[in-house]
C-alpha cells in the first residue's frame, strides 16, 4: 500500500531532533461508534491518549528496510524493495466525548541508528505519521498528522541503539510529563513537514514486543551509593528504578553477563551498555524508553531504588517442549530456549540482542528450524523472507548479511546469502506452503546468478568489491578452512536444494544445469583442497563433514573424520560445522560405532538442520 492508501492526507512530520522528539495534537468527537489510529513513529514510537498508554506494545514499528539511503556511506537504491509497517489501534476504550488528547513520543531505533561507527549509516532525521479516523454522531471524521501539530525535543538527551546502547533521560525537561491530557504547552511549536517515503506500506501481523516476565532481582554488593544485583539468567530488557535525588544528580546504571570474584561488574562483559538518568529533584519511577539491554548482573550508582526488573522481547508463544530424565539436556534446551526468545525484538532474530542487534542472515537460518519447532514463528518468518528479498541486489542477485540491511556487517556468499534458499525451503517444511517456494523462486534463481558470477575454476571467489567474504566463523581457535573451500561445498548444498525445490513447484528447467554444475563443483574442491588421504585440512574444524555433505569425498574421507574426533574429543567447529558434524557423526555410526571406514549413505544437505546451538549473548 502506497501512503495515500493507509495516511489518506496525512504528513510526515518533526522537528529536526536527532534523538526524540513528543508531538501533541487535540480533537474532537461526540458520541463516537469506532475509532481507530493508524501510525509509524521512526525509529520507535509510544503513543497516549488523554494520558492512558495505548496498547502495551513496545518497539514497535517493526524493524524494516524503510525506505531508500543515499548518505555518504551507503547507497541502497539497488535493492529489490522496501516495506514499513504500521500499528492500527481501536481507540475507542481511550477517548471520550468532547476535546480530547493524543500525545506521541518518537525517535531512536534503526531509523536514526546512532551507534558504533553510525555516521551516514541510519535512514534519515526521526518522523511520524498517523490517521485518526471513525464516525460519531456527526458522521465520519478523519484527523491527520500536519505541521499544525505541535511539537518539542524530547527528555531523552544521548542515546546510542547498537555496540554501546545507551540512554541518558533528564528528568529536568518539562517534556517529562508531555503525555499527561492538561500538560501545559508552552514551548511548542509546530511541527515541521518532511518528504513522503516511497515504500510498501504493511499492516504489521507479527508478535509485538512486551513486558513478559517481571523479576525481583537479588542484591549482591553494597558499597556505598553503589549496588550490584542479580537477576540469576541472562536476559534482555531493563530494570525500572524509584528516583530519589537532588535536582541534578546523576543515576547510572551499568550492565553485564559476568561479575568479578567481589561480586562487582565485570567491565569487560558489559559491552559499554549503559542506562543514565539527570534526576529533577521529585521522586519519580523511571524506566528506559527505547532501548533494551542484555544481561543477568547490572550496578545501580547513585540515589535510586531498584523497584523491579522487566524482561522484554517478542511475545511469541512456546510449541515445543523437551524436559527428560537428564539434566544436561533439560538445561541445554532450557539454554537454548531462553537464548532464542531473548534475540527476537522488533520482529528481526538478532545474532546478539544487546551489541550489534542485528538479523544476520547466517545466524538467522542455522537456527531456523529448531526456532520454529520451539515457536510459533510463523508470521515473523513471513516478515524476516521479506527482509531478505529486500536486501537482494536487484541487477546482480547479490543477498545482504544481514536482513534489514547494516553496512560494515561482515559475512559470506553462501553461509549468510542462502538464506534467500534456505529460509523459505525451511518454512516450506514446516508449514507445507509451497507457495512461498513459488513466490521466492525468481529471487532464487537471481541469486544462484549472482553466485556463478562469483565463481572461477569452480570455485567461488572473493568480489572485488568485498573487502571480506567469510566461509566458517567463529570457531574456538584460529580458523583454518579457506573460505573458498566452505563456500564451494555450501554452493554444492544449495545446488541440490534448488533441484528439489524445482520438483516440488513443477518446474525442470534448471535441473540438467544445476546437476552440471554440482559435478564441477565437486571436482574443484577435490582437486584443490583434498590430500592423497582423502583429508580436507587434516579434517580439522569439521573440514571433513563440509566435504561428505557435499559429495567431495574418496573411501577414506569419512572414516577419517571419524577417526579425527574420537582422538580429540571435543568441538573445533564453527557455526556451521557445528551444526553439521553431529548430524554427520548421528546419521553414519550409530549402527556401526566400531567399522570405521565401511563406504556409508550421505544425506547431503545444506546444513541447515533442527539440531540446537548454544550461543551467549554475545
Amino acid at each position: 500500500m502506497n501512503t495515500y492508501e493507509v495516511f489518506k492526507d496525512a504528513k510526515w512530520i518533526g522537528n529536526g531532533n536527532k534523538y526524540f522528539s513528543i508531538v501533541r495534537r487535540k480533537f474532537n468527537i461526540e458520541d463516537v461508534k469506532n475509532i481507530s489510529l493508524r501510525i509509524i513513529g521512526l525509529g520507535y514510537f509510544e503513543c497516549f491518549v488523554n494520558g492512558k498508554r495505548v496498547s502495551d506494545e513496545l518497539f514497535q514499528p517493526l524493524n524494516s528496510e524503510y525506505e531508500v539511503r543515499h548518505t555518504s556511506i551507503i547507497d541502497t537504491d539497488n535493492f529489490t524493495s522496501f516495506h514499513a509497517y504500521f500499528n492500527e489501534y481501536d481507540l475507542k476504550e481511550y477517548v471520550k466525548d468532547g476535546i480530547n488528547t493524543i500525545a506521541i513520543y518518537f525517535g531512536g531505533g534503526w531509523y536514526q541508528k546512532r551507534g558504533w561507527n553510525s555516521k551516514g549509516y541510519g535512514f534519515d532525521t526521526i518522523r511520524l505519521i498517523y490517521r485518526i479516523f471513525g464516525e460519531d454522531k456527526n458522521g465520519e471524521f478523519e484527523f491527520v498528522s500536519s505541521k499544525k501539530d505541535l511539537i518539542k525535543n524530547g527528555y531523552i538527551k544521548d542515546y546510542m541503539f547498537d555496540h554501546k546502547p545507551y540512554e541518558l533521560i533528564d528528568l529536568r525537561s518539562s517534556t517529562i510529563d508531555a503525555y499527561k491530557e492538561n500538560f501545559n504547552e508552552r514551548g511548542f511549536k509546530n511541527a515541521k513537514e518532511y518528504r513522503f517515503m516511497d515504500t510498501d506500506f504493511r499492516k504489521t501481523t507479527c508478535p509485538p514486543d512486551r513486558v513478559i516476565e517481571v523479576i525481583n532481582p537479588s542484591l549482591i554488593f553494597e558499597k556505598d551509593d553503589l549496588k550490584v544485583y542479580d537477576i540469576l539468567k541472562n536476559t534482555t530488557g531493563y530494570p525500572e528504578l524509584i528516583i530519589d535525588a537532588k535536582k541534578g544528580e546523576k543515576i547510572e546504571v551499568l550492565f553485564s553477563e559476568g561479575i568479578n570474584n567481589d561480586n562487582t561488574i565485570d567491565e569487560k562483559y558489559t559491552n559499554s551498555q549503559r542506562f543514565c538518568v539527570i534526576s529533577d529533584g521529585n521522586s519519580r519511577t523511571i524506566e528506559p524508553l527505547f532501548i533494551w539491554y542484555g544481561f543477568r548482573y547490572f550496578s545501580v550508582k547513585g540515589n535510586a531504588r531498584v523497584n523491579k526488573v522487566k524482561v522484554v522481547h517478542e511475545d511469541i508463544k512456546q510449541t515445543g517442549f523437551i524436559k527428560t530424565d537428564n539434566e544436561l539436556i533439560n538445561y541445554i534446551f532450557e539454554t537454548y530456549r531462553n537464548t532464542q526468545i531473548t534475540n527476537w525484538h522488533s520482529a528481526t532474530p538478532s545474532d546478539c540482542p544487546h551489541i550489534e542487534r542485528r538479523g544476520y542472515t547466517g545466524d538467522g537460518q542455522l537456527t531456523q528450524r529448531a526456532c520454529m519447532y520451539t515457536f510459533d514463528t510463523k508470521e515473523l518468518y513471513l516478515k524476516w523472507m521479506e527482509d531478505i528479498r529486500d536486501t537482494q541486489d536487484k541487477y546482480t542477485g547479490r543477498i545482504s548479511n544481514t536482513a534489514p540491511f547494516v553496512f560494515g556487517s561482515a559475512g559470506g556468499y553462501l553461509g549468510w546469502g542462502s538464506a534467500i534458499v534456505n529460509v523459505p525451503y525451511e518454512y516450506y517444511m514446516k508449514y507445507g506452503d509451497d507457495s512461498i517456494l513459488k513466490e521466492y523462486y525468481p529471487n532464487m534463481i537471481k541469486y544462484m546468478n549472482f553466485l556463478d558470477s562469483v565463481s572461477k575454476n569452480g570455485l567461488i571467489e572473493k568480489n572485488n568489491e568485498d573487502y571480506i567474504v567469510l566461509g566458517e566463523w567463529c570457531t574456538p581457535g584460529e580458523l583454518v578452512l579457506d573460505y573458498k573451500f566452505v563456500n564451494t561445498c555450501q554452493y554444492i548444498n544449495v545446488l541440490e536444494r534448488m533441484i528439489e525445490i524445482e520438483k516440488i513447484i513443477g518446474k525442470d528447467e534448471h535441473l540438467a544445469l544445476f546437476k552440471e554444475k554440482i559435478e564441477e563443483k565437486r571436482k574443484a574442491v577435490i582437486n584443490n583442497f583434498m590430500d592423497s588421504n582423502g583429508n580436507f585440512f587434516n579434517s580439522i574444524q569439521a573440514a571433513n563433514a563440509f566435504a561428505v555433505n557435499a559429495g567431495c569425498e574418496n573411501e577414506n574421507t569419512y572414516s577419517n573424520l571419524v577417526k579425527h574426533y574420537e582422538n580429540y574429543k571435543e568441538l573445533d567447529t564453527g557455526i556451521f560445522g557445528t551444526k553439521l558434524l553431529p548430524r554427520l557423526l548421528f546419521e553414519n555410526i550409530i549402527n556401526d560405532d566400531k567399522t570405521h571406514g565401511a563406504k556409508k549413505n550421505h544425506n547431503h544437505c545444506s546444513g541447515i538442520d533442527q539440531y540446537v546451538v548454544l550461543e551467549r549473548n554475545h
